[in-house]
Formats: structure tokens, C-alpha cells, sequence
């Protein structure tokens, strides 16, 4: 992956352009997601096509633990932000490390369970390398505890399980120019 921040606009556009040239004939897609969460260069990613991406998730202590947000419009495109990640637990610091399996199986069902009472978007980040590595049958479980989770609150009708594109085309925004 290139990561956008720090390469020149040619590079970035060079990326993208290669990438929406590999995709488009597959089906459209509008929404983009940045290497290492490294936002930047948005009106190269806006300009081929790209309506939304993936936002920066909080740093840890900096919000209440789960985050909700609301997307957020950011110049012509829509900044959904991540909550948290489901990660691998290997090479992470002591504390995450060795926390219990319940925990992070919690602190996801408490992040549905915001979203829905409060009617925002719980944004869930997984990265395909996470689930690679042998020792993390416990992200699998955690992984599981989330689908049964939002499976519930799906059935009950209390939240919406919806695509980057999905929550952006859905999002309302004030109008900005009252």
C-alpha cells in the first residue's frame, strides 16, 4: 500500500488511478479507504471518482471507549470515521495483550448497543492480515461474538448493518449555508 501522507500528489494519483482502473470492472465502488489510516491528498481520491473513506479511529483515552460518531462532510466528500479495530493481539502492548478475550467481546457489544441508542454509526475496522496469524484463535472468537451481536440488534431492528457507501449516501448534513 502506499501510505498518501508524505508522497507527492502525482504519486497519490498514480495509486488511485491504478487502483479504480482495476476495480471498475468489477462493480462501482465510492468508497476509499487509506493505507495505515493516513488521510490525505482528498481531492486526488475525490477526483477519480471516490465519494467517502474511512476516517481516522480515535486514539486510545482521547474519546469515551466505544466511539460513535456521525459522518462528517469533508469538503465535497464524507469522512466516515473508524470506532475501533478488531486486531491481532501479537507484537501489542502488554495491556491489550494480555486483556481478556470478554473484554474486547464488551467493548464491541457496548458499541452496538450505543449506536443503536443513540443513532450513530459504530464503524468496526478489520484487516484481513489480523486473522493470518496462529496465535489469534482469540480474535476469531471476538470476531464471532461481534457477528452474533449485531445479528441480534439486526433482527430487532435496533441498528442497520450498512457499506462505507451505504452510510455516507444515507448521512444528512446540515445545511451550511443558513
Amino acid at each position: 500500500h502506499l501510505v498518501y501522507e508524505g508522497v507527492s500528489r502525482q504519486a497519490a494519483k498514480a495509486d488511485v488511478s491504478l487502483f479504480r482502473s482495476v476495480v471498475e470492472e468489477y462493480e462501482p465502488i465510492t468508497s476509499f479507504v487509506f493505507p495505515q489510516n493516513k488521510v490525505a491528498h482528498l481531492d486526488v481520491v475525490r477526483d477519480v471518482g471516490f465519494t467517502c473513506y474511512r476516517g481516522r479511529p480515535p486514539w486510545l483515552g482521547s474519546d469515551p471507549v466505544p466511539t460513535v460518531f456521525s459522518p462528517r462532510r469533508m469538503g465535497e466528500m464524507v469522512n466516515v470515521p473508524a470506532s475501533t479495530a478488531l486486531r491481532h493481539y501479537g507484537g501489542r502492548p502488554a495491556p491489550l495483550k494480555y486483556s481478556p478475550d470478554v473484554l474486547k467481546e464488551r467493548l464491541l457489544q457496548l458499541g452496538v448497543r450505543r449506536a443503536a441508542r443513540h443513532e450513530k454509526v459504530f464503524h468496526v475496522v478489520l484487516h484481513p492480515i489480523d486473522f493470518t496469524l496462529p496465535s489469534d484463535e482469540r480474535l476469531f472468537n471476538a470476531l464471532e461474538s461481534f457477528v452474533e451481536t449485531v445479528s441480534d440488534a439486526r433482527a430487532n431492528g435496533s441498528v442497520q448493518v450498512m457499506t462505507l457507501s451505504e452510510v455516507a449516501d444515507a448521512a444528512s448534513f446540515p445545511d451550511s449555508s443558513v
